[in-house]
């Protein structure tokens, strides 16, 4: 019963208005308001906490969602509580229901959502914080960039195994063939790729020839990273080093890359904070997180419906009769 004063509240903030022949049908839901609010369970844990099967239920389409759909927005900035993580977790994990959520607005059949970084949980290319600590130290704190484009290459030899054909690399054809690389060895090869003199020409070409794959095909991948503020530790020189090469990257590569698209989740003052070339370029590739009020409103309803099943066969038959009244009209 701890929700009786919610309730009471809800009902004392609506108008007061006669009711209409179907509302005072026998079918009342003010009748079984009590057993509404026994089944009621709301659930409020963190994005990072919830299990895979509860985004489809939490996830809260908002006014900025169409925007995010878009090939050409490339960072999505926002507060500490926005969304942007169980974003990450709807299209990396829940794939199938992203592209239905989508389908409103974007036809998204034809895109592999892809994790350039994130949750460690996720897949075991996905290198810690502390891996991350150790590759500056292998490579400095000067080659982020060649970091992230070889990282990606990683990324997408594991995300496809048909991309076997295409490589040359020992290491990233054994990743095709499903070897899950330990996080040592996956430093051990991006060292000794990235020491190499050609490393920046080889690595472009190879993200070239998987783009013009992709083109032949009709097929497109967004690459999404998140956790990029707690992704690198306590260190924020080293985050800041890393977040400038990430999103200086993709402003050099990106246009090239037509059927590779990032999609960077980014909490709104780590963004205030970084310094880079062309920065102002992604005002137009930028979508701000936010929630309006009837956002809020809509998520309540919708899991009071799915906590409920009283609620939810109660306007179940509502909407039904509504729907008889409209075809005897």
């Amino acid at each position: 019963m701890s929700y009786i004063p919610v309730a009471d509240a809800i009902s004392a903030s609506l108008p007061e208005r006669n009711p209409t022949p179907l509302e005072s049908s026998d079918i009342k839901i003010a009748d079984s308001r009590s057993s509404i609010l026994d089944e009621l369970k709301f659930r409020s844990p963190t994005a990072q906490e919830m299990a895979t099967a509860e985004i489809p239920t939490i996830f809260q389409r908002t006014g900025d969602f169409p925007k995010f759909l878009q090939d050409r927005t490339w960072l999505v900035r926002g507060a500490k509580g926005t969304g942007k993580t169980l974003l990450f977790r709807l299209f990396i994990e829940q794939s199938v229901n992203a592209r239905k959520l989508a389908e409103p607005y974007e036809k998204l059949h034809n895109v592999q959502f892809v994790p350039g970084h994130g949750p460690i949980k996720l897949s075991g290319t996905l290198l810690t914080s502390g891996s991350l600590e150790d590759y500056e130290k292998l490579v400095g704190q000067q080659k982020w960039d060649k970091f992230w484009s070889h990282y990606l290459l990683l990324q997408l030899a594991v995300a496809h195994n048909d991309l076997q054909p295409l490589l040359i690399d020992p290491f990233l054809i054994d990743v095709c063939k499903h070897k899950k690389p330990s996080q040592e060895e996956i430093l051990e090869w991006l060292s000794s790729r990235i020491s190499s003199p050609l490393s920046s020409s080889r690595v472009h070409d190879e993200l070239q020839t998987i783009n013009a794959w992709l083109g032949k095909k009709n097929e497109r991948i967004w690459v999404l990273y998140d956790e990029l503020d707690t992704g690198f530790g306590q260190k924020y020189d080293r985050r800041r080093s890393a977040l400038e090469a990430l999103l200086g990257w993709w402003l050099e590569v990106g246009p090239s890359l037509s059927n590779i698209s990032p999609k960077i989740l980014l909490r709104e003052d780590i963004w205030t904070g970084l310094n880079f070339t062309n920065k102002t370029y992604y005002s137009s590739r930028t979508v701000l997180l936010h929630w309006e009020e009837e956002d809020l409103w809509r998520l309540v309803l919708r899991q009071a419906l799915h906590t409920s099943p009283t609620l939810a066969e109660l306007v179940q038959h509502l909407s039904g009769l509504k729907m008889t009244r409209l075809g005897q009209r």
